[in-house]
């Protein structure tokens, strides 16, 4: 991590700040458990060592405030990020369970390691404009704030089912892939958003 902060005697001043991070685990189970994990195969829990859900490898921000005159403030700030990494699964009948280990769904497709595909990045920009009026030995600020002031698209993390399982007469299964909806994103981040602001300090 690295980061740079500079103040000038004009009320002008920038922070920035860069990490570069790798999260390496073994597939950590549901809920945050850290003393267990989830796995296709018991007698091979080396398979699920893979990169973490929480893995960034880049992260960066920008961040400027500037006091002028008369008590105006200009603040903004750039946001960016790489992005994270997920597992292709299976999805269908008997609720994707491929290696039968009786749990319905969470089932890694086959011919993949754990978390061997990486989601969208994002970026956004964050900027305000405030008007500070002192009183008394307190402040009253106001002005508006607006947020992904560009209106970048920052897509969550997209469709993980690689493969539908489906039952066939026999006791078959069959495996059917890939689906055309695989890593493409069903959800975003909030789009731009604009907001008046007023605040008291005391």
């Amino acid at each position: 991590a690295v980061q740079v902060n500079k103040r000038y005697s004009s009320g002008l001043q920038f922070l920035s700040n860069y990490t570069l991070s790798k999260l390496i685990d073994r597939n950590q189970a549901p809920g945050n458990q850290i003393l267990c994990w989830t796995s296709d195969n018991v007698n091979d829990v080396g398979a699920e060592r893979g990169l973490g859900r929480r893995d960034q490898r880049h992260r960066v921000n920008f961040a400027a405030v500037w006091e002028l005159a008369h008590g105006w403030r200009v603040n903004g700030i750039v946001k960016a990020g790489s992005g994270r990494p997920y597992t292709a699964m299976i999805t269908g009948d008997s609720g994707g369970d491929l290696n039968g280990n009786g749990s319905r769904g969470g089932d890694r497709a086959p011919f993949f390691g754990s978390n061997t595909f990486i989601g969208p990045g994002y970026s956004a920009v964050d900027a305000s404009v405030q008007k500070v009026f002192s009183i008394e030995g307190k402040s009253v600020h106001v002005g508006i704030e607006g947020f992904n002031l560009f209106n970048r698209a920052n897509y969550l993390r997209p469709a993980a089912e690689y493969y539908t399982l489906t039952n066939v007469q026999g006791g078959i299964s069959r495996l059917d892939g890939p689906l055309p909806s695989f890593g493409k994103p069903a959800d975003a981040m909030r789009s731009r958003e604009l907001q008046l602001v007023a605040r008291f300090r005391f």
